[in-house]
This record gives C-alpha cells, structure tokens and sequence, in this order.
C-alpha cells in the first residue's frame, strides 16, 4: 500500500521528533535506528523510505530540534525586566537542565558534533548562527557582551550543570551564569 505524500510527511516528522528527543536524552550513539523504528511501531526497513542513512537523520533531527527550539524562543513572553534577561533565565532554568530531551540540541550534543560527519555538522553550526542571530537582536543585552559569549556561557553553563553530580553546584554553575549575563544577584541556598 502506498502513503499519500502527506502521510508520508507526517511520518517523517514524527521520526524527527522521536529521533530528536532521544537524541538529547541518550546521546547520537546510544540511539540506534531499529530501536527507534521500533518505538514508532514501524519496520527497520521503513526508515530507509524516509532517510538514506544514520547521518541524513542525524542531520535532520539536529535541523528539526533547532527550528523548534528557535520558535520556542520567538514566542518567549518576558515576565518581568528585558527580552534578554528573560532568555537567560528560560535557558538556564532548572527545567531545562534537568530535562535535556525537551532542551537545546547544542547543549545536549555540542561535545559529540565535533565527531560527525560535515553534513550534521553543518546543520548544527547553521542552528547555531540562528541563535547567535536572536541573541543579537535581543533587546536588553549589554552591549559589552557579545553573542557569542553569551551562548558560550549559557551553552557552558547548562553542559556542566548536567554533568556534576553535586546537585548545589550544578545550581551554582546556573545561577551565577544568569547573574554574570543579567546582573541579578543569585539565589541563597
């Protein structure tokens, strides 16, 4: 039976976003492709009607959870004091850190990127600039702090937050991140 080109659309998508998700949270090796078409109740050989390779979802998946994370961003109401600071505030939260399958790619994967192939890392590096741009636009950032400072913080910040087993620096590595790019004084233990 052949799909109509909008099922098979919309079971693409569904990949990406399963293959994204477990990307964040088991790492681009730890997740393999018969696993993954079997989570989506599909045949291993169905991948190959969407994808020609690992690296094709790869690249896919990194362009995927990029466009969603950069709308996430494009729809973030400030709570209170600038764009910028409420950004900050939103990457670095908690939430995000504890929760690296709903996150940022790049904070997730950064570390593993540098071993792929040039098509995913071309798509990751164009995710990047996306967020290099926002972060330029972003009404309230200092001016003495530049994009890509910012990112790299913030990027940094998460990455380590995640990796430390000491919950109370985990927190101190976000929290005076968030006071080093906004200004705000952290949070007493």
């Amino acid at each position: 039976m052949r799909y109509r080109p909008e099922d098979k659309e919309k079971t693409r998508q569904r990949i990406l976003s399963v293959s994204a998700r477990r990307y964040r949270s088991e790492g681009l090796t730890g997740v393999g492709i018969a696993n993954l078409m079997a989570d989506l109740g599909m045949t291993h050989g169905g991948f190959y009607a969407h994808f020609t390779d690992k690296e094709a979802l790869v690249t896919a998946s990194c362009e995927y959870a990029f466009s969603a994370m950069l709308k996430n961003w494009d729809q973030l109401q400030p709570t209170g004091g600038t764009p910028f600071a409420a950004r900050v505030r939103d990457y670095l939260s908690r939430q995000h850190v504890d929760h690296p399958e709903n996150g940022c790619f790049a904070a997730a994967l950064a570390g593993e990127m540098a071993r792929r192939d040039t098509r995913s890392r071309q798509a990751f590096s164009h995710g990047i600039e996306q967020m290099l741009l926002r972060l330029a636009e972003e009404d309230g950032r200092p001016a003495n702090l530049a994009p890509e400072a910012v990112l790299s913080m913030m990027l940094g910040a998460v990455m380590l937050a995640r990796a430390v087993s000491d919950r109370q620096l985990s927190e101190r590595f976000r929290q005076l991140a968030v006071s080093a790019l906004t200004g705000a004084e952290p949070d007493q233990p």
